[in-house]
């Protein structure tokens, strides 16, 4: 007697299941496929020339040093795993996936270059999209000291002509009156602060009587805007000019501020959009502590 039945529901999962499955290996085969290739260095250098400017083979050659022979087998391999192509011209140039891929690859280039660093840091608490994006990060300067940190911070204010965006638990001793410098020149602030945040009993001396005036005037004419919010993921301080600071949290959660800077637009915009996306989600501060 056969008990064909019994067994069809079992089989005709695992039946339903297989395309996924298979679609996981095949692509993750892909993957390792595209990271083996673009691994060498010197099909990588290929790929950034050709992310310049289309070039042929003899061009490629002089350009990297390499012989004719290495970089047109380099290429047919680019090619294999369609990063590159060849216009009706002979000019090899990179395919939209070469393009999208070599920006993907700025990421890994970006925590790679800085290792150390992002292995006693967390980004954990970051929006997805973001991280995805830290390749917009890769002209950045390590900050290696705290000092340098604040020192950049304070020229930035200083500098400021349009707008200082900040996410900070603390403020230095000199941060007050620049910021109160700069809102009388017009420049307008946007601070995001942790919700128990108060200044450190030695900095309460540093605030002039004259610039917690001014912090009061900029609020009632909006150009100091104040919120809060419970943890904060990140330091950042960043005006129209440049991302003077970013850090991120050690792995006990703490900021030593220690991190990046840079003036490079793309690194800017990515500071900007983290920023607004906590921005958006941040409360309105209710009670002032300089008043």
């Amino acid at each position: 007697m056969l008990h064909g039945h019994p067994g069809r529901g079992h089989h005709a999962d695992i039946l339903e299941r297989l395309p996924d499955r298979l679609w996981q290996v095949t692509s993750v085969e892909k993957l390792c496929d595209l990271l083996f290739e673009a691994s060498n260095e010197d099909r990588l250098r290929i790929l950034v020339k050709l992310d310049e400017e289309s070039m042929n083979i003899t061009q490629l050659s002089r350009e990297l040093g390499l012989s004719t022979q290495e970089t047109s087998r380099h290429i047919n391999r680019l090619s294999e795993v369609e990063l590159t192509t060849k216009n009706p011209d002979g000019l090899n140039r990179l395919t939209p996936f070469g393009r999208l891929t070599l920006r993907q690859l700025s990421g890994l280039e970006f925590v790679s270059g800085h290792k150390e660093y992002f292995s006693n840091h967390t980004l954990a608490g970051l929006p997805q999209e973001l991280v995805s994006r830290l390749g917009d990060l890769v002209g950045c300067k390590a900050l290696d000291h705290v000092l340098a940190s604040w020192g950049n911070v304070e020229d930035t204010i200083l500098d400021a002509e349009e707008h200082v965006w900040a996410v900070t638990d603390q403020y230095s001793s000199t941060t007050y009156r620049l910021m109160a410098e700069a809102l009388d020149r017009g420049v307008t602030l946007r601070l995001i602060e942790s919700r128990d945040w108060a200044p450190l009993p030695s900095h309460l001396n540093d605030i002039r009587p004259e610039d917690a005036e001014t912090f009061n005037r900029a609020r009632t004419r909006n150009l100091l805007q104040e919120k809060v919010l419970g943890s904060l993921d990140f330091f950042l301080y960043m005006s129209e000019k440049r991302a003077a600071a970013l850090a991120f949290p050690n792995l006990d959660g703490k900021l030593d501020y220690t991190g990046f800077t840079s003036a490079d637009e793309r690194a800017r915009g990515w500071c900007g959009d983290l920023f607004r996306h906590y921005w958006e989600r941040a409360e309105p501060r209710r009670e002032f502590v300089i008043k």
